[in-house]
């Protein structure tokens, strides 16, 4: 039976795409990408799956990659979803799950996050709250904490950003213990 040693360790956002880097550098020298790379950075990568395997005098590369789902925010059919009086209040939650990830995702990594971005999680929140016995007395403190999000947005203020999803996140997490 052959030895295994597996370790695990932590990395920084920073020296995960530090690491990431070399390996796509090393991986391009070897002419591992050809023509059906996918063009994607692949420091965009969420889980990335390197192995070898040695059969008799050749090793087989294998690389996986997983990307997140890139949310592409289209105004107009936006639009027409929030002002749809018969949108249903689970379709807002999945467009708004989708938005607060991407927008969480971009603030966390200290990358101001695309106006259209807030803007939709913004709006969707403003169309979630007209929805009454869903956590009606949650409603107002989740509305300042979007507003105090915007408004740090517009300032430009990173630490103030994170603050203020970090109260979304609270007032979110509370209401959802208590609903679902």
């Amino acid at each position: 039976m052959a030895f295994v040693n597996k370790q695990e360790f932590g990395l920084t956002f920073g020296e995960t795409d530090s690491l990431v880097s070399e390996i796509v550098e090393l991986l391009k020298k070897h002419h591992v990408f050809d023509e059906g790379y996918p063009g994607r950075d692949l420091v965009e990568a969420e889980k990335v799956k390197l192995s070898f395997r040695k059969k008799e005098d050749v090793s087989k590369v294998k690389l996986q990659l997983q990307f997140p789902e890139k949310f592409e925010y289209n105004p107009k059919s936006e639009r027409e979803l929030l002002e749809n009086p018969k949108l249903k209040y689970s379709k807002l939650k999945k467009m708004m799950k989708k938005s607060y990830a991407e927008l969480c995702r971009a603030v966390q990594d200290d990358i101001l996050p695309p106006a259209d971005l807030v803007g939709n999680f913004i709006n969707q929140s403003a169309k979630m709250v007209t929805y009454g016995g869903r956590g009606d007395e949650h409603y107002d403190r989740y509305s300042d904490a979007c507003f105090n999000f915007k408004q740090a947005y517009d300032d430009g203020d990173q630490e103030k950003m994170k603050a203020a999803l970090a109260r979304v996140q609270k007032i979110k997490k509370e209401c959802h213990e208590h609903y679902k």
